[in-house]
């Protein structure tokens, strides 16, 4: 499985929107249709956007569209999630469990994706998760890393984790890797965890501190 992100939005006019389309279907000839893909809007779309461009994107068997609206448009996700046809993913900007059963109740998600380190941790994750499978709505926790890899491992409404490759440092959510070590490498698709260190399997390291800048 892989996902990408979409660079056009609203203000691309026609022209960004055949980008999209040009992008998705070229990683689509590419890995073929064995693969599922999963497309990333990162709250840059409107509603009446996303509406043009959900059946355009339909050939091309696409498992979810993420955060295509703010996430606080909640009428706007479920709008786009009950119409189809492709479903709906959201949470990385949710905060609250309150928040995720407004959601869940409005049918504006057909996949959670919460990030446990905005949402409150991993206890208040697990509530999340909990509340999701009564709802019958899988759990993919953004971003991959180990917290979020344990809660997946603990849940059989989790599916699958994501996970990004290391390519350059940067400021976000990438700086986990280069302020810990012990994250395992997936294997043929599959990463496992061990017992060798406690509590999550990780700790801290000093490996690129030439890479940054520290203020004292």
């Amino acid at each position: 499985m892989m996902k990408l992100r979409f660079g056009w939005g609203p203000l691309d006019g026609p022209s960004g929107m055949r980008k999209n389309i040009e992008l998705l279907r070229t990683v689509r000839d590419v890995v073929g249709p064995d693969i599922d893909l999963m497309v990333e809007c990162y709250m840059g779309w409107t509603l009446e956007y996303a509406e043009r461009m959900i059946p355009m994107l339909a050939e091309y068997n696409v498992r979810w569209l993420e955060e295509p609206v703010l996430p606080d448009d909640i009428a706007g996700y479920a709008k786009l999630n009950l119409k189809g046809p492709i479903p709906i993913s959201g949470g990385e900007h949710e905060f609250t469990l309150f928040g995720f059963k407004q959601l869940l109740d409005a049918g504006a998600i057909s996949v959670i994706q919460y990030d446990t380190n905005r949402v409150g941790g991993i206890t208040a994750a697990q509530k999340v998760n909990q509340l999701a499978e009564a709802y019958q709505v899988p759990v993919i926790p953004h971003a991959g890393m180990m917290h979020n890899y344990h809660l997946t491992m603990a849940n059989l409404n989790c599916p699958i984790s994501e996970f990004f490759p290391v390519n350059e440092v940067e400021v976000g959510n990438e700086l986990f890797y280069y302020l810990f070590e012990g994250d395992p490498l997936p294997v043929n698709g599959r990463i496992n965890l061990d017992d060798e260190l406690p509590g999550l399997g990780i700790e801290i390291s000093d490996k690129h501190l030439q890479h940054f800048q520290i203020f004292e």
